[in-house]
Parts: structure tokens; sequence; C-alpha cells
């Protein structure tokens, strides 16, 4: 049995984020990829959608330059012969800013001959911002109302925590309105 695409798309990914190494990536991606992320683009304005093997390749490397990977976990993945969607956690550093950033994503991917050429990412837009020293009491939720930390003063310590953000957002989903 072969390696899916994913796998080998998904290595490549991380190393050129964390070791800007595009050209293990470059190869992967169709010259006529369509990919979106849809996410907070006040916070990351390198998402939203792009046509095309040099827009693309140009957004990863704005992405680099910006962020580093520490962790990341997949909760749920489910693959088909040229298909993958998959459900994750990632553990990030905004290199500029000095702050981590733990957030979820949602991954839809096609492949067209072991290349990427669809590509569709959901980011929750409930993320946790932390600094060494403080992390804010308040967020931005996802239809713009304004989410409160349980404790600001406790907010530091749980940064220390594994980064989780389902460990906030039962208490923040109690003061959504649907």
């Amino acid at each position: 049995m072969t390696e899916h695409s994913l796998w080998r798309f998904s290595r490549a990914f991380h190393r050129a984020i964390n070791e800007r190494q595009l050209e293990h990536l470059e190869p992967l991606i169709d010259e006529e990829v369509d990919w979106a992320i849809h996410g907070p683009v006040d916070m990351f304005p390198f998402l939203g959608a792009r046509c095309g093997k040099a827009a693309v390749l140009e957004v990863i490397r704005q992405i680099a330059e910006n962020l580093r990977v520490h962790r990341f976990d997949r909760e749920s993945i489910m693959l088909g012969v040229d298909q993958a969607a998959s459900m994750m956690r990632y553990s990030l550093s905004v290199l500029d800013a000095n702050r981590a950033v733990s957030l979820r994503l949602a991954h839809f991917a096609q492949f067209r001959d072991g290349r990427l050429r669809h590509l569709r990412v959901l980011v929750d837009s409930f993320v946790w911002w932390s600094r060494r020293s403080a992390v804010p009491s308040t967020c931005q939720g996802s239809r713009g109302r304004q989410l409160v930390s349980a404790d600001s003063a406790a907010a530091p310590a749980r940064s220390r925590e594994r980064s989780s953000i389902a460990a906030y957002w039962p208490r923040c989903g109690q003061n959504r309105q649907h």
C-alpha cells in the first residue's frame, strides 16, 4: 500500500513553516491549486482565498515568517483515495509578538496525481492568546460578541497548562446565544 498524499503534504508543510524548506512542498502542489483558509483575518492577514501555485507558495512563506508550529494533534481524520479531512488542534507562536496561540481547525483537501488540488481550512475564531506574563481577559467571539475569560487573574496559570481550546470552550459556550 502506498502512502496517502496527505501524509507527504503534511510533513512537507510543517517543514516549510518551521524550517522554511519550501523545496519539499513545491512539487506536492498542483499548478492550478484552489486554496482558502477561513478565519480571523484581523489576526492573521495571510488568511483568505488564493488560486495558483505561486500565490499559495507566497502564503506559505508569509505563514512561515509569522508563525512557528510547536505542537499539533489530530482529533479525527477521514481519508479517501484522493481526499482527506481532519479536525486538528495547533499550538503556535506568533514570532514578532512573543505570543502563544492555540487554535482548532478543520481541513478538507483533495489531491490529484499526488498533488494538492483543492484545500479548504476553517480556523476556529475563538483563539486563545497568551503571553509569558499575561493573557487578555476578553476575546472576540465568532459572532462579534465580546467573550470574557472566567478569571483574568488565573489566566497566567491556565496558559501554562497544555494548550487546549476545548478546556475553555464550555465556559464561553454558556454565554453564547443561538
